[in-house]
């Protein structure tokens, strides 16, 4: 979605100017081109928001939802918000915003999604099974069995448990980077029809 350089601009400034609503401990990861974008969740007393959605405003082509850019631009600035945060996080959802982008999920698009989810899973596994490939030639396995509940497998030399096992420990990582890898190519193959229009 292009919005005017003049609207855009006023939005990126309202959205970097929210007050800190939750601090997480880490960061979040551009959904597609993966940089870390932000571990704040950010609000205005009304809207809720990720501090990471000012990078997707200005590097990609993203809709806001209509009501949300209305309430933004008719703001000299976010509000500061008074009371406890706390209590605030309590009253604050997504179902604006879930509401606002699911008539954009076609059941095409749909579709397209959980196959990437389900390519980017095998993608994962494949990763995960090169990276306990390695740990067992460059450790050696022992005649101990994994120590993990349920496991067959034979444990890494010195250590209690698999090589798989120990390789899981990225998977979340390697999740998270093929999801966004796949993620870029189904939105890359979207037609501009479909794209969400404000």
């Amino acid at each position: 979605m292009e919005y005017e350089p003049e609207t855009r601009s006023r939005l990126v400034a309202y959205l970097e100017s929210g007050s800190l609503l939750v601090q997480y401990r880490g960061q979040s990861q551009c959904r597609f081109c993966r940089v870390l974008n932000g571990s704040k969740e950010l609000y205005d007393g009304d809207w809720a928001w990720p501090e990471g959605l000012t990078h997707y405003l200005r590097q990609h082509p993203i809709a806001l939802p209509p009501d949300f850019v209305r309430h933004a631009l008719s703001q000299p600035g976010p509000t500061r918000p008074s009371g406890d945060p706390e209590k605030r996080i309590d009253e604050l959802d997504d179902s604006d915003w879930i509401t606002w982008a699911r008539p954009f999920r076609t059941p095409a698009v749909a579709k397209m999604l959980e196959q990437a989810s389900e390519v980017a899973v095998r993608a994962c596994q494949a990763k995960l099974d090169a990276k306990a490939a390695e740990l067992a030639a460059k450790h050696g396995v022992s005649e101990k069995s994994c120590a993990w509940a349920g496991c067959d497998r034979r444990a890494l030399v010195g250590k209690a448990i698999c090589p798989s096992h120990v390789a899981d420990n990225e998977r979340s990582l390697w999740l998270s980077m093929a999801e966004a890898v796949e993620l870029g190519r189904v939105l890359a193959s979207l037609p501009v029809a479909l794209a969400p229009r404000p």
